[in-house]
């Protein structure tokens, strides 16, 4: 399936992007970060429009030891740290993932 086609679904099957609360967690001249929260569901989407690559540092308190799966790319997981969890944007992309 397409991007437009992959991002749609996600959305679809996900009630925290669709009515979650926001909560920004980053923003920059050429890369944001927010969570989309409801009562069952926790999702962090990442955005870089910059033809660099790029890592962000997110502050994901009161969540060590889960960790975040892409949905975007290929079910890629990150282990959550107390401080804070690095992740890396390749250029003109993103990633949509959810807390587990």
């Amino acid at each position: 399936a397409g991007t437009i086609a992959q991002l749609a679904q996600i959305r679809k099957v996900s009630p925290a992007l669709r009515e979650g609360n926001y909560q920004p967690l980053h923003v920059a001249h050429q890369q944001f970060a927010f969570a989309r929260q409801t009562h069952n569901e926790y999702v962090v989407v990442m955005v870089n429009a910059s033809d660099q690559e790029v890592s962000i540092d997110l502050k994901l308190s009161g969540l060590k030891g889960r960790e975040l799966v892409d949905l975007l790319n290929s079910e890629e997981k990150f282990a959550i740290h107390p401080k804070s969890t690095k992740i890396k944007l390749f250029p003109y992309w993103g990633r949509i993932m959810k807390i587990v």
